[in-house]
């Protein structure tokens, strides 16, 4: 059985996380609220596509948590993240994740050289997730895709084909 695609774009994600983080994660409101420099390194971070692509893949076959895929892209960050910004991180990218419909995850240990001890991957085992940019909507799973081409073909004939090509000239 073929998974499902979803889409989501990255201002409906922004979109979502500026409405509920800070309602739900309220002791981590103020990241949001006065746009602390790790927040707004996550707002950017969500707004590159190709990289959040990347990590969502790392979570979904190699189980790398969303958190250390971050870290590694954003070294700079990480010399000076204080413990309360490493919980800030979990919960930023579990509100996300669970934003973009995963609705299980399991804690694997990160290694002895990893800032971070543990951290989260989310399992999704129902469809796949892609980021797009603002101006993408929806994405088609490869079996639709098939299905229309089919459809177009069989709607095609040569006396269509023929009158085209004349309307054409």
């Amino acid at each position: 059985m073929e998974k499902e695609t979803y889409t989501f774009t990255t201002k409906g994600i922004i979109e979502t996380i500026e409405r509920d983080f800070a309602i739900e994660y309220k002791p981590f409101a103020k990241y949001q609220l006065e746009k602390l420099p790790l927040y707004v390194a996550c707002i950017d971070f969500i707004n590159n596509t190709d990289i959040m692509n990347k990590m969502i893949f790392a979570n979904d076959y190699l189980e790398v948590p969303p958190v250390k895929t971050f870290l590694c892209y954003k070294k700079e960050i990480s010399k000076t993240i204080s413990d309360y910004d490493k919980k800030f991180l979990g919960a930023f990218w579990g509100f996300l994740f669970r934003c973009l419909g995963y609705e299980d995850s399991r804690k694997v240990s990160l290694g002895k050289n990893s800032l971070l001890k543990t951290g989260l991957f989310f399992r999704n085992n129902a469809e796949n997730i892609v980021i797009a940019d603002s101006q993408a909507v929806t994405t088609e799973s490869k079996t639709e895709k098939a299905d229309k081409k089919n459809v177009v073909e069989e709607k095609k004939n040569p006396a269509e084909e023929k009158k085209t090509e004349e309307s054409k000239k």
